[in-house]
């Protein structure tokens, strides 16, 4: 029942209900609120520091945040993420807050993030998220303030299309290289000046 209910997220009632059909027991929703009580504090004990000593000494990391509802209310949900590992934790959305999960302020590695100001302010080093390389061409033509910009409402699309197309190049020159690709030669920086130079060059024309 810990694993259903804290493994799989499955309500009190849902859980109980399954395990009832699975064993033909009859179990109070009670008992099985205790049981994930009582696994919630052993993971918080125990497993969470431990998460947390591995992400901070992970190369590189993923941070983002959305809503969400906690405790009847509306609150933001935080993660802080590896291909393997991910760390969800509740709060606002302020600094404070980011810091709170206990991973982020002390980690120095290469953090991948939107362009939320809220994470300025940590030691990493930061890296643009290729999900937002869009973004900035939209917001540029927002704050134009130019009628005409309007008709560039579309331009984001064109941008990801530009993004995809260079991340396409470079993988096709790493398996070209034949174990010759240096770390550096061909990198995401190519196509972050690539995508700049073309939000500079289509934004407001």
């Amino acid at each position: 029942m810990r694993v259903l209910t804290c493994g799989h997220y499955l309500p009190v009632g849902r859980a109980t209900a399954l395990l009832e059909t699975l064993t033909g027991l009859h179990l109070a929703t009670g008992f099985t609120a205790r049981a994930r009580r009582r696994a919630a504090k052993k993971l918080i004990a125990t497993f969470l520091p431990h998460m947390k000593d591995l992400l901070v000494t992970a190369p590189m990391l993923h941070a983002d945040e959305t809503t969400g509802r906690a405790a009847g209310a509306l609150a933001y949900v935080h993660v802080a993420c590896t291909e393997y590992l991910t760390l969800l934790h509740v709060g606002g959305r302020s600094s404070t807050d980011i810091d709170n999960g206990g991973v982020l302020k002390d980690f120095t590695g290469v953090l991948v993030r939107d362009g939320y100001a809220g994470y300025d302010h940590l030691p990493a080093i930061h890296a643009w998220c290729g999900a937002h390389d869009a973004e900035p061409g939209i917001m540029r033509t927002a704050r134009c303030g130019r009628r005409a910009c309007l008709r560039w409402w579309p331009f984001g699309a064109v941008l990801r299309g530009r993004v995809l197309h260079n991340h396409r190049l470079v993988r096709k020159v790493r398996s070209e290289s034949e174990g010759r690709y240096r770390p550096g030669s061909v990198s995401g920086g190519v196509v972050r000046l690539s995508a700049r130079s073309f939000i500079a060059r289509s934004a407001c024309r």
